[in-house]
């Protein structure tokens, strides 16, 4: 098997894990409404090799995805104390999927400490996994404006969800909740860049 094959493989891999995610996700949020009220509307998937996301966003594309957007470099700035670093650097990738209502956000840690993000690869070390990502990372959902997001992060810690970490980047703000242990973190976003 040729390595393109091996990575075409790789990638209808990720795809099936990001739609067993989803239905998860939809099933608990059927159950607890409450606490996630939003539809979601971003899934991201964490890479530990730049180069394995781009053969992915490749392979994703050869199968129908739109890759919509590229951000070569973004650095992500944590706001408060909470995890002890300062700031990493990342790289996306944004894809849109045939007839899903939700995008696909590829990232891969450029440089700097990601406590958070690297936690994800411990999982996989302790799992043994040999794959070059984590898996879906985060799932997310965009507020209107600041108040809406300062209010949401407060109905979050109100619903018990346990706040893990927030940042600020060329986007806007956002932070990333632990909801349940079969699902990946919540992440709520305001976009302060367009508005």
């Amino acid at each position: 098997m040729t390595t393109d094959e091996q990575s075409a493989i790789k990638a209808q891999s990720l795809i099936q894990e990001l739609a067993e995610t989803i239905g998860r996700v939809d099933q608990y949020r059927k159950m607890m409404k409450t606490i996630l009220p939003y539809d979601m509307d971003e899934y991201s998937l964490l890479f530990q090799d730049q180069l394995e996301m781009i053969k992915f966003v490749g392979n994703a594309c050869k199968i129908g995805a739109v890759n919509f957007n590229t951000v070569p470099k973004d650095v992500m700035l944590r706001i408060g104390n909470q995890l002890g670093h300062q700031q990493f650097e990342v790289a996306f990738e944004f894809l849109t999927l045939p007839s899903c209502n939700w995008r696909v956000e590829c990232m891969y840690i450029l440089w700097g400490p990601a406590p958070l993000h690297e936690q994800k690869f411990l999982i996989n070390d302790r799992d043994h996994k040999e794959d070059a990502y984590s898996g879906v990372f985060h799932m997310s959902y965009k507020l209107p404006d600041l108040d809406a997001y300062e209010d949401e992060k407060e109905r979050l810690q109100r619903s018990f969800a346990v706040f893990k970490a927030e940042y600020q980047n060329s986007y806007g703000k956002f932070s990333y909740w632990f909801i349940d242990e079969n699902l990946p973190l919540a992440k709520p976003r305001v976009n302060l860049r367009d508005s």
